[in-house]
């Protein structure tokens, strides 16, 4: 019994043709067609990437749920995602022709086309093609249906038409061709989708069963595997596992574990700076597999909703027709406060929690990102490499340095390490731990109650902060014993600058060899609170201790308070391997400039044997005494943190840290 379906579908002659083309696969029904016109065939002034997403179904859906239609037939590529509610598909056909053609006036093949010739095209994908293999070409948007924009051709409007070769041959156009183009499409390309209203889908499916290729897809399930460790899988996760026949997998996951699995397997790890695949291959990669048939289990670290493109897989797999579901996976900040103890929310500490990445996306930044967000727990995901941007930005923001930090490395794994710290000292701080790294911000951080161990290689020791502290200088000094300084420099100086207590030291012994005093009429500038300190112990005291402590700062300060006409000339007093920019900035403000080496610095030649590995955190005074500690070890060590004290000795353990440092 032949069976009658009122099946709507758009106007135009390749999609009256198309209806035909199903109609010759279900040679038992009639399709009885009622052609219409959707938002996207009246609308041609509305460029296709503004266009709503049922921009091409929205009447024959219209059509569909009123009852005013049986099925509706669309190129399988303009169903919109997610489908209208009240839309089920009910048939997929198979394409006969995925590729894109180009069709040109002058007969000559893409790559053939002068500079400044006009391809035009419907799609930011087709325009991206184009420019790949010839980009001296101008790509042009243009709309309407084959024939239209044929006839746009034909009257010399463009050069050449990007358009697929389907719907030319559909039309009977294929001796139009010029060539077909190596490019991937679209994946539903050339395939013909039928649809229903839901409420009928069940009844209507069953007429199209011998059409629809979908029988034959496979499906994807997106399985977190949590933190690292296999043993905090889920049983779900670990059945899905079993039952595939493809796994998919991260570098994020346990490689001995998924090695013990038969299955066909994919490798598609990405970690900083070292990714084997992006995003879009993935997505081709699980398409693929799934259109073979195949079972997948795309395994993911941690939670596949959780900073891990969950959602952007899983739409993609869905809007290409996919079946593909979500097993849920321990994300890595539950799993680091189960190994630290380290709560992620405390009674009378925290009561609220937020989730972020150290490493935002586009346009997006880490501080407009933090201006939105006020949680008493702040976690940073792949925030390794931002430590000390992220610490400067939440100080900036308004919390305190001391505010407590657990930098936790490979959360749940044999080599876990978490160090507690601070933010200001984060902030300063070369951290040298293994990938992924996880910051946890806020007052349960400081519950642990945990004390560094630490090494302090400084020439005078720094505040304790109640931590277990050993005090081994690694660098000495000794005085340069004629230095370009003379007592007359002294006796005509102006403006004194002393950027060390070590300065202080070997310039105040020079003083008293010659005999002679600082002059009355004197303006005394100290780097930092030590130094000053140094030079109260004889009896001097500085006129200015400036903010910024750079060559930069300290120039700014002696040209802003008008010295130059008071005091004139600048004595600048230093060790052998200062920082040379200070003085230059200094003649370039107009001082007369005395400055001179008056001591050398040298590795200290009696440091005792020391056990590194007993210390967790190692503080560096200056660069020199860095250089000194990673020649006496080889290196910096894996799994410590470095804290510095200024941006100098920053920048000398990053680079001795090397690919150590986050």
């Amino acid at each position: 019994m032949v069976r009658t379906l009122r099946t709507a579908a758009r106007k135009s002659r390749l999609s009256l043709l198309q209806v035909k083309e199903l109609a010759g696969l279900v040679p038992e029904l009639t399709l009885d067609v009622c052609g219409m016109d959707t938002a996207g065939d009246l609308r041609l002034d509305v460029p296709l990437t503004e266009a709503p997403s049922d921009f091409f179904t929205d009447s024959l859906d219209a059509a569909l749920i009123e009852g005013k239609a049986d099925i509706a037939v669309h190129s399988a590529k303009d169903l919109p995602y997610p489908l209208h509610p009240g839309i089920r598909l009910i048939a997929l056909t198979k394409a006969f022709d995925q590729t894109d053609a180009i069709v040109t006036r002058s007969g000559q093949k893409l790559s053939g086309l002068p500079a400044g010739s006009k391809v035009a095209s419907s799609s930011a994908l087709r325009r991206q093609n184009v420019l790949t293999a010839n980009p001296g070409v101008v790509p042009v948007n243009v709309r309407g249906d084959i024939i239209s924009r044929l006839a746009q051709l034909d009257r010399g409007d463009f050069d050449a038409l990007v358009v697929a070769s389907c719907a030319l041959i559909r039309l009977g156009l294929g001796d139009r061709i010029t060539e077909r183009l190596p490019f991937a499409t679209h994946p539903l390309q050339g395939c013909l989708a039928v649809t229903a209203s839901a409420g009928r889908a069940e009844e209507l499916a069953p007429l199209f069963a011998g059409t629809d290729i979908r029988k034959s897809f496979g499906s994807v399930h997106l399985i977190g595997f949590g933190p690292g460790d296999p043993e905090l899988m889920t049983v779900r996760g670990e059945r899905l596992l079993r039952e595939s026949d493809a796994i998919v997998y991260d570098a994020l996951t346990d490689a001995d574990f998924v090695k013990s699995f038969p299955q066909e397997k994919f490798y598609v790890g990405k970690l900083s700076g070292s990714h084997s695949a992006d995003q879009a291959e993935i997505n081709a990669l699980l398409l693929r597999l799934a259109r073979e048939g195949k079972t997948v289990a795309r395994l993911k670290g941690g939670d596949p909703m959780i900073f891990a493109h969950g959602r952007e897989e899983l739409d993609f797999l869905r809007s290409n027709l996919i079946e593909a579901d979500v097993t849920p996976g321990i994300t890595a900040a539950s799993a680091a406060a189960a190994s630290t103890g380290i709560p992620l929310t405390h009674r009378g500490v925290s009561s609220s929690c937020v989730l972020l990445s150290g490493h935002p996306a586009g346009n997006d930044s880490l501080e407009r990102r933090l201006e939105s967000v006020n949680a008493d727990t702040m976690v940073f995901y792949m925030a390794g490499k931002q430590i000390g941007r992220v610490a400067a930005a939440l100080i900036a923001k308004g919390k305190s340095g001391s505010t407590p930090v657990a930098v936790t490395s490979r959360a749940s794994l044999k080599d876990e390490k978490t160090i507690i710290t601070t933010l200001s000292e984060l902030r300063l701080s070369v951290l040298t731990l293994r990938d992924p790294v996880l910051l946890t911000v806020g007052g349960t951080a400081g519950l642990s109650g945990f004390r560094h161990v630490r090494l302090d290689t400084g020439t005078s020791p720094a505040p304790s902060r109640g931590d277990f502290v050993t005090h081994v200088p690694f660098i000495d000094f000794e005085g340069i014993e004629e230095p370009e300084l003379t007592g007359e420099d002294v006796r005509d100086g102006g403006i004194f600058i002393l950027t060390s207590p070590q300065d202080v030291r070997f310039f105040m012994a020079l003083i008293r060899k010659w005999g002679i005093e600082l002059p009355r009429k004197r303006f005394v500038v100290a780097v930092g609170r030590s130094t000053a300190g140094a030079l109260a112990s004889y009896g001097v005291f500085a006129d200015a201790v400036p903010a910024d402590e750079s060559a930069a700062g300290i120039a700014d300060l002696v040209r802003s308070d008008g010295l130059l006409r008071t005091y004139g000339t600048v004595v600048y007093p230093h060790s052998d391997i200062s920082p040379a920019a200070l003085a230059p900035a200094l003649v370039k403000a107009g001082f007369n400039v005395k400055s001179a080496a008056v001591y050398r610095t040298v590795p200290r030649k009696d440091i005792p044997d020391i056990d590194i590995s007993a210390f967790d955190q190692v503080d560096f005074a200056s660069p020199s005494g860095a250089e000194a500690f990673a020649a006496r070890f080889g290196g910096l060590q894996e799994g410590k943190q470095y804290l510095c004290r200024g941006e100098t000795t920053l920048r000398k353990v990053r680079e001795l840290a090397g690919s150590l440092a986050l």
